[in-house]
């Protein structure tokens, strides 16, 4: 099972699920194609639903983020028939055929159109009785990689089936405050909105040449360069992979202030190592899942020293989005305000 970014079930940060009145089948005319091509390709027996569900989940993180439902679709089957030897990556590339086609064990035809808008039984008979019976009270773990499907808010928790309501930005992920005070500081310069202005008790405006946007969408080949130049960056098989989205967004943030030259890689790296090595010291056990923490530490120390923002500016940053999460029912969107920075 995936336990990075591609299970996003009970993560904070993304709001609420926006439903959309008389939504239409499809959005655009290349959506139905690709479920007619998952159709048809699902119909030849090569792979199951969870190779089909797999060749997704390993997706870059950045790519999954940034894809839709359907993109997402097209491109785990773009690596299913490729690494099944139906078509090459020059023919991807090309766009057309280049090779003899390769045989497949059978083909969907007209007649057997409706046989693939039936959803078929995947039930898989359970090799030991069941431990518990619904309406146990349960302690769930959080395993990683993961074994079994666990909303991320219920994991490493007790208590009834009903799931409890569990803090946002409190308690057990010290990182995440962190991050959220630099992604405020440093990249929202209309944090409170487009008619109001930064005053004493307002919103600092940080550093006004990032944006939003410029966090969506990465150069490649910068990412590439930051993952060789920074040793021990989480990484797959395609690049770093992140275990939550504020870990994807402190990347960002680096790379980004890396790429208009406040600090060097060699000066980040350094910083990093000694943060690591604080953390180490303090009695940190050095698995691999606060590495991310450490990252957030170093860019604040790097955005301190370099005189982008002081510490305490960062901290009463972290304070209002502390504020500003408790004041936010659960599942919406946490939006900051000036008077959270007066709590």
């Amino acid at each position: 099972m995936s336990n990075t970014i591609h299970d996003m079930g009970g993560m904070h940060g993304f709001g609420k699920v926006e439903t959309e009145p008389n939504e239409p089948p499809f959005h655009e005319p290349w959506e139905g194609r690709v479920l007619a091509m998952q159709r048809a390709m699902g119909f030849t027996g090569l792979w199951t639903i969870d190779a089909g569900r797999a060749s997704m989940e390993v997706l870059p993180p950045l790519t999954y983020l940034a894809t839709s439902y359907y993109q997402r679709w097209f491109l785990g089957l773009e690596k299913r028939v490729v690494e099944h030897g139906l078509v090459g990556v020059d023919e991807i590339a090309a766009g057309h055929s280049l090779h003899p086609a390769a045989p497949l064990p059978r083909k969907l035809t007209v007649a057997d159109v409706g046989k693939t808008q039936t959803r078929g039984n995947f039930e898989r008979p359970a090799a030991v009785h069941a431990r518990f019976k619904p309406g146990d009270r349960v302690r769930t773990k959080n395993i990683n990689p993961s074994a079994a499907l666990c909303p991320r808010q219920g994991r490493n928790r007790r208590g009834d089936p009903r799931l409890p309501r569990l803090p946002r930005h409190r308690g057990d992920r010290p990182g995440r405050a962190a991050a959220m005070a630099l992604y405020g500081g440093l990249l929202r310069p209309r944090i409170v909105g487009r008619r109001c202005r930064s005053v004493d008790k307002s919103v600092d405006r940080g550093v006004r040449a990032l944006s939003v946007t410029g966090m969506s969408v990465l150069d490649r080949n910068a990412v590439a360069a930051a993952a060789l130049a920074v040793p021990g960056i989480p990484q797959g098989e395609e690049g770093p992979v992140f275990r939550e989205p504020w870990e994807a967004q402190a990347f960002a943030m680096a790379l980004s202030l890396h790429q208009r030259g406040l600090f060097t890689w060699s000066e980040w790296t350094a910083i990093l190592a000694d943060e690591i090595k604080r953390a180490q010291a303090a009695g940190d056990s050095d698995t691999g899942e606060t590495y991310y923490h450490h990252w957030l530490n170093a860019l604040e120390r790097l955005v301190a020293e370099k005189g982008v923002a002081d510490s305490g500016t960062l901290a009463r940053y972290r304070d209002a989005w502390e504020h500003a999460a408790e004041a936010t029912p659960h599942g919406d969107p946490i939006v900051l305000k000036p008077e959270h920075f007066e709590a």
